[in-house]
């Protein structure tokens, strides 16, 4: 229980006027979920659980994904309408004969 208490005191230090001032606004957020999934795995070894530690594991892999993906958030967007783009040239149709 104290380890929980610990790390919810941590983030509330995160969240203060003066350490915000501090630390970027998108950056605040990876830090505290960064903070959730070190909370996370070390509750895992405490408890022995193979599974909590690998969600906290997961957690802790998603934070640079988020980052990676605010970052490239329009690039995935013209990537996205390209291949929509493809797939609607190129699908076949039917009941149009182009013989010649």
């Amino acid at each position: 229980m104290l380890h929980w208490v610990t790390f919810l005191v941590i983030m509330n230090i995160m969240l203060l006027p003066h350490v915000q001032s501090m630390v970027p606004a998108p950056a605040n957020s990876l830090v505290l979920l960064m903070l959730l999934a070190l909370g996370t795995f070390l509750a895992g070894v405490n408890l022995l659980s193979l599974e909590i530690c690998f969600l906290g594991l997961a957690l802790a892999l998603s934070v640079p994904a988020i980052a990676w993906l605010k970052q490239s958030a329009l690039f995935l967007l013209l990537a996205a309408v390209l291949l929509i783009g493809l797939g609607i040239t190129f699908w076949p149709r039917r009941g149009k004969n182009y013989t010649a």
